[in-house]
Formats: structure tokens, C-alpha cells, sequence
């Protein structure tokens, strides 16, 4: 499929977030009503051993929690300021951390169940599963940060100290196939498994029966994660900001908003006048008829 992708369009503007944390987990929430917080800066965490925390996506003040039948929302007004508490910069060193302090960085953010897949030392194999619902945020991250998708699976691999990493794609996907052979030719340890669409519901068992892997012993990984990890292991920034890729008719147009960005927002800047829509992830589409909904880790495009 030949898609053409329009310019990046970064939406950081709205007037108030709605950060999402789930109701059934007991939340501490660290500000107080009426409190500056700065961007980056953690707002709630979870209580118990394993601690999940949530960080704020832009600098202003807490105001409140909204509550629907799931989830709180923390709302924060935008002060339009940008600002950090403390500088942040990158890390030139990602493949030397430590397996332990991999972990506990994980362990801090944790965030799509990412922390729990690289508990087990026994772990041989990364399989990068490109081949999911949400195909035109795939198509897109891969074309344009392909680089630093590798950069970040070649790290999780010499840090977890596997034995193999497979980028599983779609057999018919030509272009994609081509633009992964011409770069991870530097990276011996990577190979790709292309699958048929009609064998795509069955694609990790094939590649498992291929290649003589036992399933025990893989971590399979999406690239929304990858990115997540790149963003805090290489430039020490939380998962905080979303790419999206927005289709209307025949237009493909990506978007970097903000988590917790409502979706009125994203449409009104972009001049859409649409109430009916679908959110994509990576398993499935959702049909919506309201623009109350707010961006969260899940959602990778919106079908107009």
C-alpha cells in the first residue's frame, strides 16, 4: 500500500489536559488543587511494591480530577511556558546500562506493562511486532525514526544479553521490507519474518515454529514501547507526548500532541468538523461519536 504521509504537525497548545489514571488502582496524587507543576514533573504514582508513575506533559497548574465511570482524569491548565524543573539531557551511553538499572528505570515509568516483560533473565528473543492493527502509525515511525527505533531495540538486546531480535512485517509490504534490509545491516543480530495477511492472526506462533523458539522465552514488543524507551533512556523524558497519525479520506496527516490532549482539540486545530470517528490501536478499532475523548498510550490513529 503506497501511502504518503504529510508533515509532522505538533499540537502543545491546548488550554487543559485530562491525564487518564485508572480507577482501580490505588493513585497517590502528588500535587495539591491550585499547585504550579512543571513539565515532566511526576503527579501521581501507585501504591505497593511496584510503583507506577505519571507525569505531567506540560507546565501550569493542577486544578482538579474529573471522574467518568473508568477513569480520573487530573486536569492541568496550560501556562503555555514549557517549563522543566530540572534539564534534561541525552544519553550517549545507552547500551552500558546495567541490566539492574534497565529495571529500575522501567520499574519508575512503568507504563503498558512494558516493566513486567523484562523481568525474567531467561528471556532469548525480542520479537518487534510491526504488523499490528494500527498499520499507518507503524508505516510512519519506521519511514521517519527508523534509526532510533534500532538504536533502542539493539540496546534492549545487548543490555538483556539476548540471543536474537526479529522485526516481524507484513509480506506484502515491499517498501518496508527494503527500508529495514538497508539499515539493520549493521546489526548482525536482527533479521526479519515477513507473514502473509491472511496467516497475520497466527503470526507470532509461525515465527516461533520457524525459528525453534519456545514461547517462555520471548519478549514481544510493539513500537509505540520502543519509542517510549527510546524517549527515557536516551533523552531522559517520561512518556509524555504521542504521535498520531490522523486519516481523513485519502489524507494522512501525523500529529505529536500532548497525553491527555482531548480530542475536540486535535480536531479544531486542524479544522475537522466531525463527531464520528475511530480510535485505532494496536488490537483493535473503536467507532466513537463524541470529541470528549482524550489521548492516551493507546491510541496510535483516528479514522475520520
Amino acid at each position: 500500500m503506497n501511502i504518503k504521509f504529510s508533515d509532522l504537525i505538533i499540537l502543545n497548545k491546548p488550554d487543559k489536559i485530562y491525564i487518564p489514571i485508572d480507577d482501580n488502582k490505588d493513585y497517590t496524587i502528588i500535587p495539591k488543587n491550585g499547585e504550579y507543576i512543571y513539565k515532566a514533573s511526576p503527579i501521581a504514582h501507585t501504591k505497593g511494591e511496584l510503583k507506577e508513575t505519571i507525569y505531567s506533559p506540560l507546565s501550569g497548574k493542577y486544578l482538579e480530577i474529573n471522574k467518568d465511570d473508568n477513569y480520573k482524569y487530573l486536569v492541568i491548565e496550560n501556562d503555555y511556558k514549557e517549563m522543566n524543573e530540572e534539564l534534561r539531557g541525552i544519553n550517549k551511553q545507552i547500551y552500558n546500562i546495567p541490566y539492574e538499572d534497565f529495571l529500575k528505570k522501567l520499574e519508575e515509568i512503568s507504563v503498558n506493562g512494558i516493566y513486567t516483560k523484562y523481568l525474567n533473565s531467561n528471556k532469548k528473543t525480542i520479537i518487534i511486532d510491526c504488523f499490528n492493527n494500527s498499520y499507518n502509525y507503524i508505516k510512519y515511525i519506521l519511514e521517519n525514526y527508523l534509526e532510533e527505533i534500532l538504536e533502542m531495540v539493539d540496546a534492549i538486546y545487548e543490555i538483556n544479553k539476548l540471543n536474537n531480535c526479529i522485526f516481524v512485517i507484513n509480506k506484502k509490504d515491499k517498501k518496508l521490507k527494503k527500508l529495514l534490509e538497508q539499515r539493520i545491516g549493521t546489526y548482525l543480530h536482527m533479521k526479519i519474518c515477513k507473514v502473509s495477511y491472511r496467516k497475520k492472526e497466527n503470526r507470532i506462533n509461525l515465527i516461533l515454529k520457524k525459528n525453534k523458539l519456545n514461547e517462555e522465552n520471548i519478549i514481544i514488543e510493539n513500537i509505540n514501547n520502543i519509542l517510549i524507551m527510546k524517549n527515557i533512556f536516551k533523552y531522559n523524558i517520561p512518556f509524555i507526548e504521542k504521535y498520531l497519525i490522523i486519516k481523513d479520506g485519502k489524507k494522512f496527516n501525523p500529529i505529536k500532541v500532548k497525553i491527555g490532549t482531548k480530542i475536540s482539540y486535535i480536531f479544531n486545530s486542524l479544522g475537522i468538523n466531525k463527531t464520528k470517528y475511530a480510535i485505532v490501536t494496536n488490537e483493535k478499532n473503536i467507532e466513537i461519536d463524541n470529541q470528549d475523548i482524550v489521548i492516551d498510550g493507546n491510541i496510535n490513529e483516528i479514522i475520520i
